[in-house]
This record gives structure tokens, sequence and C-alpha cells, in this order.
């Protein structure tokens, strides 16, 4: 593969790891099944995504007395946070095996960029999923996928304010952000030619998530007292119901090329892969 188009290679691989957003959606590609029994396939699949999500946690503040070397008090407070303009970028190595010539399996390994209020980092990622072929009638098919995906990557200094028991503490905080995802789409493929197809239709996509914030704020009227501050939230996004349209293009005999776009009421998503059948 890389002999014979090491230009589509390094262009996938650059657009992946550097082209600007516009979370949290990976590739569908064609719904159907698209390997022979016992034939194998590896490509490289990247994704860019941006998402709203809402969160529901709770906040911690540990007051902390220098001059006695001990806890004071500690306050407790439930609440909502709004993470707007959540964006991740993703890229994988995707390997696929034909269990039958209606069903294949594949697993992803890669690493994901997750940005929130100007701070991202790239962790890791994994995937696994299944396509099937539920029916063919000429050029056109129809097909199945689900695909179940996690992310972890960790956040490293954003300005963030707790509020407790009535009083706001603003810090600058890390900490850890970490989701799973599930897609299930069906669709139709259609055969324009021999080297062209579209493909596309409704899918699901859940979310859930954790959300972890650590600081400490010195904002207090008694110098001796410092305040260590834990914000934890769950991320729940339920049901979302969207749909994508992409195309493939065969670029030699064993090696084709697919892009896609995906759109839900909260989320908006393009990804692409470059495939090679072996």
């Amino acid at each position: 593969m890389g002999a014979r188009n090491p230009q589509s290679t390094a262009v996938i691989v650059a657009i992946c790891l550097f082209a600007p957003v516009a979370v949290a959606l990976d590739p569908i590609g064609p719904p159907a099944a698209r390997l022979s029994k016992g034939q194998f396939s590896a490509s490289a699949d990247c994704s860019f995504s941006s998402m709203d999500l809402d969160a529901k946690g709770r906040s911690d503040v540990t007051t902390w007395d220098w001059t006695m070397k001990r806890v004071v008090w500690t306050f407790t407070d439930k609440h909502s946070l709004k993470l707007k303009d959540f964006d991740k970028n993703s890229v994988y190595l995707n390997l696929a095996f034909g269990l039958s010539g209606n069903l294949d399996i594949f697993l992803r390994l890669g690493s994901a960029n997750m940005r929130w209020r100007n701070d991202d980092d790239w962790g890791s990622a994994i995937g696994l999923g299944t396509r099937a072929s539920l029916h063919e009638t000429g050029n056109l098919k129809l097909g199945a996928l689900a695909q179940f995906n996690w992310h972890k990557s960790h956040i490293h200094s954003i300005p963030f304010t707790t509020i407790a028991n009535g009083n706001s503490y603003p810090s600058e905080m890390s900490g850890e952000l970490s989701i799973v995802e599930m897609q299930f789409a069906v669709g139709t493929t259609y055969n324009l030619d021999n080297r062209v197809s579209i493909y596309g239709g409704p899918f699901l996509h859940f979310l859930d998530g954790n959300l972890e914030l650590r600081g400490i704020s010195d904002v207090s009227v008694i110098p001796e007292y410092e305040f260590h501050l834990r914000n934890s939230y769950d991320l729940d996004h339920v049901s979302e119901f969207g749909g994508y349209i992409g195309t493939e293009i065969n670029i030699a005999e064993s090696i084709s090329f697919n892009i896609e776009y995906q759109h839900t009421a909260a989320a908006d998503g393009f990804g692409m892969s470059l495939i090679w059948r072996f």
C-alpha cells in the first residue's frame, strides 16, 4: 500500500493530526459488510467532531488551615454544567476481519484529542464493532453497524470557578476526562459504477462519561486558609438521533478511500478512512 500510494497515506495522516475541528462522532463507513470470508483489511481512520454536552455532578471544597495543620471544614454542593463546543479529533488504526461474506468485525486502536476551554490532550482511544449485510439487490446493498469506542485524556490547566455553599472559588484546575460512545446505524450503499459508491442512513448515538477536576484556591480574607477543590461530573448524552452520508472511491484493486459527514441535533462530525484489503 505504501509503495503504491504514499501520497494518499501522507495526506490522510496529516489531515487527521492537524486539521482544525469545525464530540465525538467516530467514522461509520459503508454500513454493510465489506470483506469476504477469511479476508482482512487495515485502514487509517480519522474523524473531527464538535458537540454540546450536559453534565451533572458535585463540588467539594475542603478548607485547610496552615496554622493549625488540619482541615477546618468541608462543603459539598450538587449542580450541573454545560460543556459548550466540546471538540474531539481522533486517529485510528482499524483492523477488520470477514467472519463470513455477510459479517465483518473490527478493532480500532489509536488516540483522541479532546478539547474544552482551550485545553487539549492526545489520550488513548480504543474501539470495536461489527457490520452486517442484510439484503442485496443489483447495485444496492442494505446493512447495519454497531460500534463502541472509549477515549481518555487529561486536562492540564483551565480557569474554573467552583461554587459551593453560596461562595465562589476561582482557580486553575486540572483533571481527567473519559467517555464511552455507542453508535448503531442502518443504511444503504449504492454503487454508481465500479469505482464509486455512495452510502448513508440514520443512526443512534449514545454517550456516557466522567469529568474530574481538581485545584487549589487561596481566595480568602484569612491568609492561613487554603481551599482544596474537587469537581466530579457525569456526562450523559442519551439516544441522540442523527444521519450520515458518505462516498467510497476505489483508487486501486485492493485500496479504497471513503469520506463522510454525520449530523445530530447536538453534534456534527466529519470522518474519512484509507482502507487496504488483503
